[in-house]
């Protein structure tokens, strides 16, 4: 069976095919899927397998012996691991390493056990048991014991430290950051330690004596003592260790500065220097000033020094140069320069006036000179010019500075911004504003349009009334008024006429007095310049009504005939209203009075409609003119619609509860409706007919039937009729019913007993009567039952109705039923009793008290009885079995036993 005739393939858990079917350590702990199939039959089957790591790390443990002069930490002396590996980390005391397992990354751990050594031992110090943990990602654990042999050392072979005293190593700079001891003293992390500090065979101890020098400077004689414990020899090694202060203070030096004069004087105020900053140094110090001008004289007369504090004052303009030197107490300077230049910043201060006015000549035009604005301006260092600008123009002109500035006409009115620019020797500037009102002297003149009268129907806007001339600008642009209406018919004036030096601004207001289109319309033109001078004129226009409305200008209404029943039904809206001619000019209205006539001339409805028509334009209260009528309009309505009978027409049912079975009383209430007529104008009438064999008993007009009537069914007919004679009728059938229940009377008590042969006891419901009787039907008519069921009449009791098979009361209801079927009830209590033993009795037990005494009161104790009976439910005979000197008897009757 060669492997070559089967193949295999394996599957990842992301059903991946693994190459090869080669397992790596990215499978361990995977679940994989496993086909192997065999070739020559294709035959497979499948499985799963997992991969797991079942080997540990594998040391290369080995023990060594070193000197107590040397480190035995694994760092120094060597891991046991194999070359190849590498340390990737070490946290909480755990080493972590790679390219050691085959399959994850390994955790090394180890514990020291330390045996000290005495001096009985001579070759070594101390012996470390070192035990190795190292445990892979599958928790696969191998474990090493490693031991390291410490050997002592001797005297000879410490190696003090040398001396830093600028011989065999440099001394130190106070201003040099190394570890100090806590009294400031270098410490030995950098001037050293001997050597052999850890062998328990030698001790150590270093003792530092200081002798200051200048400054924060100092020397130290460090000691070294050194002793052999098993041999008690001891050695001495003196170490110098310098400190001095070699260099000069530290410092950053300020920048370059440039000063300003001030505001009054061509030099500068007070003015404080910086100082140099982050000055560092292990000594005293001292800070010196030096100033220089720009030809190399001292000018220290400027300078001057007051609270910890260098100041510069009145130092001219022009350009210096300021050296700081720092000298500390061991002669040690150091020093900087920088350089001070003094320049005029104090820009001049212009003085202007804050307003000013101006006025155009005949020409609209004004020149502003610079000059004029000043008022006092100055500056430290001498003026050399002064200009003006404007900050806005209309006038054309450009918006530089200059020595005018120019004014037109369209500035009048106004405040215009100017500004005035002074210039020092030095070039520098500064600007104060002035406001310059442009004036205008000069008054407008103005003439208005034409007067004109123009027809009441003429359609004009009263927003827009250029159509009846305008004010004109100039000569040439005045045009002609022309005007088409029932009054003109062609040019009626000209166009109004305002001039003024610069311009003018024309505005209007109006003055609309015209009721009833007839009026004035009063145009006040003004005309305004620049300077706020004004001129006034007033157009008058006049509105006028050549034809007046009168009569003949009314197109009356027809007369009407429709359909309807109110008023309402023919409102002006159906009937018409009066029509008119010529009301262009006129305020027309009309109104109306009617007169109504109901039912009259063949309609429900005839109206005398008086119309009157009224031109509040001509109107007068007083003598009525300028009201016309009355016209009449006649209106006829009719209505064809009957009436509707809401209630009191359906067939009725009615209980009759008389005593002696008489009439009884029926109150039926009709209601209806109608669409013209009102409910209460509607006309009722009814006729009745007693026992519907169609003849007419009792009629009446009203919609309220109200009588006595008796037993059986009858008619009752209605009719309903409306103001235009309109008419409904209906028919209703009544039926008198008798609705009362008879009165049961039955006997309470009865007592049967059972037929010794039929076992049962029969019992007729109308024999339990005791003279019931009803309201309408005869005593021999009544039916009685023992249900509502009227041949339920006859009843059989049995054995089954006692429970005990001797005796029991029975509970019956006896029915009563009139010929209308009515019916109520009352109720019997049967006492049934097996006389004649044929029912199965049921046991019984019973208990028989009573007391035994002789007739003198004696009661004997402990005496039997005996009992017995003649026939059941007759006397029980009981006697005592007494001694023959007592005699006794006792009789029970009516005995219960249960």
């Amino acid at each position: 069976m060669p492997y070559d005739n089967y193949s295999v393939e394996m599957y990842d858990k992301n059903n991946k095919i693994i190459p090869g079917a080669l397992l790596t350590k990215e499978h361990i702990k995977q679940n994989i899927t496993f086909k192997v199939g065999h070739v020559c039959t294709n035959h497979y089957c499948w499985g799963t397998l997992q991969v797991s790591d079942y080997y540990p790390p594998i040391f290369t443990c080995k023990n060594d012996t070193i000197s107590c002069m040397e480190s035995p930490h694994p760092t120094d002396i060597g891991f046991p691991i194999p070359p190849t590996a590498v340390i990737d980390s070490f946290v909480n005391q755990k080493y972590y390493i790679s390219n050691w397992d085959a399959c994850s990354q390994v955790q090394l751990s180890y514990t020291d056990e330390i045996e000290k050594l005495n001096c009985s031992t001579p070759v070594y110090d101390r012996i470390i048991t070192r035990r190795w943990n190292a445990k892979d990602v599958s928790q696969n654990l191998s474990l090493c014991v490693q031991t390291i042999r410490i050997e002592k050392a001797e005297l000879g072979d410490i190696v003090f430290p040398p001396s830093f005293d600028d011989t065999q190593k440099p001394s130190f700079d106070c201003l040099d950051s190394f570890p100090t001891f806590p009294n400031g003293h270098p410490s030995t992390d950098t001037t050293g330690a001997p050597t052999g500090g850890s062998c328990l065979n030698l001790g150590i101890l270093m003792t530092d004596i200081r002798f200051e020098t200048c400054g924060n400077g100092y020397k130290l004689a460090r000691s070294w003592f050194a002793i052999e414990w098993c041999t008690q020899e001891s050695y001495t090694y003196n170490q110098i260790i310098i400190v001095k202060d070699k260099k000069g203070p530290a410092f950053i030096c300020p920048e370059d500065i440039t000063l300003g004069t001030g505001y009054y004087a061509c030099a500068t105020g007070q003015v404080l220097l910086p100082l140099p900053d982050s000055i560092t140094d292990c000594s005293e110090y001292q800070l010196l000033l030096q100033l220089k001008n720009e030809d190399g004289d001292n000018v220290n007369q400027f300078l001057f020094f007051t609270n910890q504090k260098y100041y510069v004052n009145n130092l001219p303009l022009g350009d210096y140069t300021l050296t700081y030197i720092l000298l500390d107490e061991c002669s040690n300077t150091t020093q900087c320069e920088i350089n001070i230049t003094v320049v005029d910043v104090a820009p001049p201060i212009p003085v202007c006036d804050k307003t000013t006015v101006i006025s155009v000549d005949l020409q609209g035009k004004a020149r502003l000179f610079a000059t004029s604005l000043d008022d006092g301006s100055w500056d430290n260092c001498g003026i050399q010019k002064y200009e003006i600008k404007r900050k806005e123009d209309e006038c054309g002109n450009t918006l530089q500075w200059g020595l005018f500035a120019d004014f037109c006409c369209k500035d009048v009115g106004k405040f215009r911004h100017v500004s005035l620019q002074v210039t020092d020797i030095h070039g520098l500037v500064n600007t104060c504003h002035v406001e310059v009102f442009v004036d205008d002297k000069i008054k407008p003149q103005i003439t208005c349009p034409s007067h004109i009268t123009i027809s009441c129907d003429y359609g004009y806007n009263p927003d827009n009334l250029n159509e009846f001339g305008k004010v004109a600008l100039s000569p040439a642009d005045r045009k002609p008024i022309i005007l088409f209406d029932r009054i003109n018919a062609g040019i009626v004036g000209q166009d109004g006429l305002a001039t003024d030096n610069c311009s003018v601004t024309i505005t209007h207001s109006r003055i609309v007095d015209v009721l009833c289109h007839k009026g004035t319309i009063r145009r006040t033109f003004t005309a305004t310049d620049g300077g706020n001078f004004k001129d006034s004129c007033t157009q008058v226009i006049t509105l006028r009504n050549p034809d007046l409305f009168s009569y003949d200008d009314i197109i009356w209404p027809d007369h009407y005939h429709g359909e309807g029943c109110k008023i309402t039904d023919v409102d002006t809206s159906v009937s018409g209203t009066p029509k008119y001619l010529n009301t262009s000019c006129a305020s027309v209205a009309s109104y109306y009075e009617d007169q109504p006539f109901y039912l009259a001339d063949s309609a429900c409805l005839k109206i005398f409609r008086n119309w009157y028509v009224i031109d509040w334009c001509q109107f007068d209260q007083n003598t009525l003119e300028g009201r016309w009528g009355p016209y009449t309009q006649i209106i006829k309505v009719n209505n064809h619609t009957a009436p509707t009978i809401l209630t009191g027409c359906r067939d009725t049912i009615i209980c009759n509860y008389e005593e002696n079975c008489g009439p009884t009383l029926a109150s039926l209430l009709a209601t209806g409706d109608d669409d013209c007529t009102e409910v209460s104008a509607l006309s009722w009438s009814y006729r009745y007919d007693q026992n519907a064999d169609s003849i007419t008993d009792i009629s009446a007009n009203s919609s309220l039937f109200e009588r006595k009537i008796p037993i059986g069914i009858h008619h009752l007919t209605r009719t309903l009729s409306d103001q235009c004679g309109n008419i409904t009728t209906c028919t209703s059938r009544l039926e008198v019913r008798d609705c009362k229940k008879p009165s049961p009377y039955c006997i309470s008590q009865v007592s049967m007993t059972l037929d010794e042969n039929s076992f049962i006891a029969e019992l007729w419901a109308k024999d339990m009567d005791l003279g019931g009787f009803d309201n309408c039907t005869d005593q021999d008519q009544l039916v009685f039952s023992f249900s509502q069921d009227t041949s339920d009449n006859v009843i059989y009791l049995g054995c089954e109705d006692l429970p005990n098979g001797r005796e029991a009361d029975v509970m019956l209801d006896v029915y009563i039923t009139d010929l209308a079927g009515n019916q109520d009830y009352c109720s019997v209590s049967v006492h049934l009793t097996d006389n004649s033993d044929v029912c199965a009795d049921s046991g019984v037990t019973g208990n028989i008290e009573g007391k035994i005494a002789t007739t003198t009161g004696f009661t004997p104790e402990n005496i039997q009885v005996e009992f017995w009976e003649k026939n059941h439910g007759e006397k029980i005979k009981l006697a005592p079995i007494l001694p023959e000197n007592l005699i006794s008897r006792v009789s029970v009757t009516n005995m219960n036993l249960c």
